[in-house]
């Protein structure tokens, strides 16, 4: 049914399966995740031989690469009950693993002034906000990609201007 809906869908990018979420930092998901770690391993389903990859994503925001680097390392312990024949693949894995991050919007930020010097100052404040992440975000959710969307496929066959 995943396979079907992901591959019919222009909106959607990929479908996951929320292993956990609505944590109110990584305490409680780390916690969460030693906790019910045996449960989890079986919904992951890794079978020997293949090729994973974790991924660290916002919505709201940007994360650094060394703070990705950092919340991959949080999760050493869970990464070290995978079979281990498993091997890391990050360009095209066997089974995606994600963290999402969610972070609130400012509202300022969508503000908008009609005269236009005025105008140019407002993008310069709001590139600015925009950089600035609040220090924990309002949502966790730990995944593992389920499918694709096969957007660009879709979109590429329903352009009229490359379209033959």
């Amino acid at each position: 049914m995943v396979e079907g809906l992901c591959s019919r869908s222009v909106l959607l990018k990929a479908c996951y399966l929320e292993i956990g979420s609505s944590f109110d930092g990584y305490p409680s998901l780390l916690s969460h995740i030693q906790t019910n770690q045996q449960a989890i391993l079986s919904q992951l389903q890794i079978p020997p031989n293949s090729t994973w990859s974790f991924k660290v994503k916002a919505f709201g925001g940007k994360i650094t690469p060394e703070r990705q680097d950092e919340i991959r390392c949080m999760f050493q312990d869970l990464i070290s009950q995978f079979p281990p024949t498993c091997s890391i693949n990050l360009s095209n894995p066997d089974i995606e693993l994600l963290i999402y991050e969610e972070y609130e919007h400012n509202p300022s930020m969508n503000s908008s002034n009609s005269g236009k010097s005025d105008q140019n100052d407002d993008n310069k404040k709001n590139e600015e906000e925009k950089e600035e992440l609040p220090k924990i975000p309002s949502k966790i959710v730990f995944g593992k990609l389920l499918k694709s969307g096969d957007r660009s496929n879709i979109l590429s066959k329903t352009n009229l201007k490359t379209r033959r």
